[in-house]
């Protein structure tokens, strides 16, 4: 093989990837997560760093700090390069470190087995659609990818200079190792398998005359890599370690689309994150795996390399999968992937080198330029939106619409923004502009500009005609899939459609009618009959309008029109039949009309569907009260506890409970804090079960 010849394609793949990441990276929006925290963050944690420790606002902060040192050198550099933007420095410094990530894994295969094998790992991370679009916006994971894939390099150096490795090598592991932990802890599991390695490193290349030699170097620099490690962690981050460990557990769980269902994201089952992986890496990186774990076997090559990553990758994917506290953010594990492109670029270079002609040589090369050429097309032509990517084996963005995420970034917000500038016109609110988003913060920077005054108005999908807007920006997420699957979708006010090969990511509504928003004001005031007039008037013009249904079911409800009250609870059903507030109506409606049986079924269904839906909890824990069936009764309002939605309501809900069995309220009170206790303790909170185990022990002792 002409290894100069492969190190010069290398060099032209390296420098063609570079130049189109760098080129389009100005395109590409940025997060709801950028703009509603993570720069208040970075530029408390530089001020942290330049007051060396003085200026303690970070504390105050909430939010996990994922890549935090990397947002903070973001900042500086934005003030270094004062006349750019600061999300345009961010983005443009993650997009270098996106492909120093791509950089270090082509040259860890390169040191596997040839520069063949690194222009092929080179080829297969550049044009991974996922990779490639966080890359140019994901300032949370890519820092992590980039410095999880230096430290395997410099583990392989390690391990093929030892037991005499270099001081530079040891020193750059440390390095990389330490900023990728402090990056995200879940990493931690690099230095264990680090330092594993180096032993496999020896044992592979049957340097049993150094075992000696390795038993009495290895521990110290073992040793002395934790402790550098352990000390660049320490200076790094702001908190104790303790304190920082925990401001990575997410406290807020969001609803996230899988499989076809709305899930919270700290109830998604153990394979969230496995599934979604497999289904966003290009098709080729799989078909390259099973070459190299068939002929590693078959040519006896490189046998240790590929079994070695395959297994780190499965092991880091297992562990974080198993987590409970993942918050439904599976490209936390970007890091993971990279040895399996490598794999994949080592089973190409096997089947080419082992084919014995020149002909099917060329085929085994063209292989893998074939299978990329799918993912590679996607980037362009969903740019700048590429990291929105589910493979072939999955049926692409089609299939997976109304099925799983797709814009659960809001990285659309950009050019849904510019829509309402280049085209927007007031029609409710004078010379200002109301602007409904998901995010108050989400996007306000693009207006700044605007001929308007623009103020964003935070609202959900579902609850979008409750407030006064002109337009509004909804990337498609956290909508029921029924909706979106519906032939009303996207709505009739829609003007503008953000679309990847025709499947809506984002849409841009006007408001032309106002009749939802002054019915509700209506019926507000109680003036039922023209609250239903208008409120009729906003579904026939858009029969997806949520608000307006769940409106006109509380009107007819308040008129006591039972008949009309159904009418509109099954329209509703029609377009969201899992929709938890139409099943709640639709299970109170039963109960009105003495069907006790449905409304019960009906109430359980929604908890299936919804854990946290705390009115279907109250619904039956009254049915069953009222059905003398005590002991359900209680059991369900308690079950609030597990899901930490346990509120005043609930408490009230429960003395009514024990007063409907003449009970004293104290005993209430007893059952409340054995209940929490025992909750506590069983999901790993070991504080709020020792506190409520306190007050179950005081309280009793007062009786």
């Amino acid at each position: 093989m002409n290894e100069k010849f492969h190190r010069i394609i290398f060099i032209i793949i390296a420098i063609a990837i570079a130049a189109t990441m760098f080129s389009l990276v100005s395109d590409y929006g940025s997060s709801t997560a950028e703009d509603e925290y993570q720069i208040n963050n970075a530029i408390q944690l530089d001020r942290y760093y330049k007051s060396f420790g003085s200026d303690t606002s970070i504390l105050e902060n909430t939010r996990p700090m994922y890549s935090g040192w990397f947002n903070a050198l973001t900042v500086t550099l934005s003030d270094v390069f004062a006349k750019l933007e600061i999300r345009s420095v961010r983005h443009t410094t993650n997009a270098i470190f996106g492909f120093v990530g791509i950089l270090f894994a082509a040259l860890l295969a390169k040191r596997c087995r040839n520069w063949r094998t690194a222009s092929f790992t080179m080829l297969l991370l550049g044009l991974s659609p996922v990779i490639f679009g966080h890359s140019m916006f994901n300032l949370d994971d890519i820092p992590v990818f980039a410095t999880f894939a230096a430290s395997l390099f410099f583990v392989k150096r390690l391990a093929d200079h030892f037991p005499k490795p270099k001081i530079v090598d040891a020193v750059f592991f440390a390095l990389s190792s330490a900023l990728c932990i402090t990056a995200n802890p879940d990493c931690s599991l690099i230095v264990a398998i680090a330092l594993i390695l180096c032993i496999i490193g020896l044992v592979a290349q049957r340097k049993h005359n150094e075992i000696k030699k390795a038993a009495i170097r290895y521990p110290i620099f073992a040793v002395g890599s934790l402790a550098v490690i352990f000390g660049i962690v320490i200076l790094l981050i702001p908190q104790g370690i303790g304190e920082w460990l925990n401001s990575f557990s997410p406290n807020s769980p969001t609803r996230i689309l899988f499989e076809g269902k709305l899930v919270w994201t700290d109830l998604l089952p153990w394979y969230y994150n496995t599934k979604m992986l497999v289904m966003t890496i290009p098709a080729a990186v799989f078909v390259g795996m099973l070459l190299a774990l068939g002929l590693c076997f078959v040519k006896k090559s490189n046998r240790t390399e590929i079994i070695t990553l395959v297994c780190f990758s499965a092991v880091s994917i297992l562990i974080f999968s198993l987590k409970s506290d993942t918050n439904g953010i599976w490209q936390h594990l970007l890091y993971a992937e990279i040895p399996l492109y490598i794999v994949a670029a080592i089973g190409f270079d096997m089947l080419a080198e082992s084919s014995r002609s020149k002909a099917t040589q060329i085929a085994g090369i063209a292989i893998p330029l074939l299978l990329m050429i799918m993912p590679a097309v996607h980037i362009f032509r969903s740019h700048p939106y590429s990291h929105i990517y589910y493979n072939e084996f999955t049926g692409g963005l089609n299939h997976a619409f109304g099925r799983y995420e797709l814009e659960n970034y809001g990285v659309s917000n950009l050019e849904a923004a510019q829509w309402i500038i280049d085209n927007g016109k007031y029609n409710l609110s004078g010379d200002q502009l109301f602007v409904a988003a998901r995010s108050e913060k989400a996007g306000k920077h693009y207006f700044g500009k605007y001929k308007y005054e623009v103020s964003i108005v935070e609202t959900r999908w579902a609850e979008r005609a409750n407030h006064i807007w002109d337009y509004a920006i909804f990337p498609v997420t956290g909508i029921e899939p029924e909706i979106l699957t519906s032939q009303y979708f996207p709505p009739k006010n829609t003007v503008d459609t953000i679309s990847i090969d025709n499947v809506p990511i984002c849409l841009v509504l006007q408001r032309t009618d106002t009749c939802d928003l002054y019915g509700r004001g209506y019926l507000a005031n109680n003036d039922v009959q023209h609250a239903i007039e208008l409120l009729e008037t906003a579904v026939y013009n858009d029969p997806t309008n949520e608000s307006a249904m769940i409106n006109l079911i509380d009107a007819n409800l308040r008129i006591n029109n039972k008949d009309a009250m159904k009418k509109w609870i099954d329209r509703f059903l029609e377009i969201a039949p899992r929709d938890d507030v139409g099943n709640y109506y639709n299970a109170y409606y039963h109960n009105i009309t003495g069907n006790n049986d449905e409304a019960e079924r009906i109430s359980k269904e929604i908890i299936d569907y919804n854990p946290r839906f705390s009115l279907a909890y109250m619904f039956l824990s009254t049915v069953y009260t009222l059905q003398k069936r005590y002991d359900e009764a209680e059991n369900i309002v308690l079950s609030l506890v597990d899901y930490d939605i346990y509120d005043e309501q609930a408490a009230r809900q429960l003395v009514r409970v024990y007063n409907a069995q003449q009970k004293d309220i104290s005993e209430a009170e007893l059952s409340y804090y054995d209940y929490a206790s025992k909750s506590y303790d069983r999901r790993g909170k070991k504080e709020l079960a020792e506190k409520y185990k306190r007050l179950y022990e005081e309280t009793k002792n007062k009786q």
